[in-house]
């Protein structure tokens, strides 16, 4: 049996622009986040070298010292990566710090992790992890890199690493999650699960994945997983298939 498992890290960071509620504090940083919206969507049009390129000119300017969360006496300035993460964990934040919270959207982690599927998807894995570890430096909590890494893992067959990856997200207790970072990590938790043969972590895993969204490919392994176990057929590990927003 051919396990084909659709992955689609893409639709959770592509077609976003730039948000009304973002407020950029100067003209750099209004034309950098132009142009990371821009790499966005030609990246959302399969325009990978030349998404790409607008990415480098994206970090390449980085202001040394730049963090997702800068505070001030009165205010805190946060790069949400799009409009859910900033509708779900803007009140949070606020109630957290006490402070004022001003959403400026402009994230260079961000842009790595943009860098970082475009050399997924032209398959120069190693580079990818390079342009993943650098947004991880920038921002250690961010489930979406976490998340990116671990599925790089899993397409290198280090199905362990990929599940301490799936960890970090599922376990954070600094980072805001959303469901949809849980559902993802938790089905592909439970995929290289089935590839380390622990099948009742597995089932665990890709039933807890449907609390928080449907997905259909989580009975597909479900199946799998018994089909495994009456013996009608020997596990093969997962092959992945990248697919763009709106497929």
């Amino acid at each position: 049996m051919n396990r084909l498992i659709k992955f689609s890290a893409v639709a959770l960071a592509l077609g976003l622009s730039i948000s009304v509620h973002a407020k950029p504090d100067t003209a750099f940083e209004t034309k950098q986040l132009n142009l990371l919206n821009k790499a966005s969507d030609l990246l959302d049009q399969g325009q990978l070298k030349q998404s790409l390129k607008l990415l480098k000119q994206v970090t390449d300017k980085m202001p040394k010292g730049w963090k997702p969360r800068q505070e001030s006496a009165n205010k805190v300035k946060i790069a949400y990566w799009d409009d859910e993460y900033a509708d779900a964990c803007k009140a949070k934040d606020e109630s957290l710090s006490g402070k004022t919270v001003v959403d400026s959207r402009l994230s260079y982690s961000r842009a790595y992790y943009l860098q970082g599927y475009i050399e997924v998807e032209r398959d120069n894995l190693a580079q990818a992890m390079i342009y993943i570890n650098k947004g991880l430096a920038l921002e250690p909590d961010s489930p979406r890199l976490h998340g990116e890494k671990g599925s790089i893992y899993l397409q290198m067959a280090n199905n362990e690493a990929a599940v301490l990856e799936r960890d970090m997200v599922l376990e954070s207790t600094t980072g805001c999650v959303l469901d949809s970072d849980k559902a993802f990590s938790l089905f592909n938790k439970g995929v290289s699960l089935i590839d380390l043969n622990r099948l009742d972590e597995a089932e665990t895993a890709l039933k807890q994945s449907l609390e928080y969204g449907e997905n259909p490919d989580v009975e597909n392994e479900l199946d799998y997983i018994a089909k495994i176990r009456s013996g009608e057929i020997k596990p093969t590990p997962a092959s992945i298939q990248k697919t763009t927003q709106g497929d």
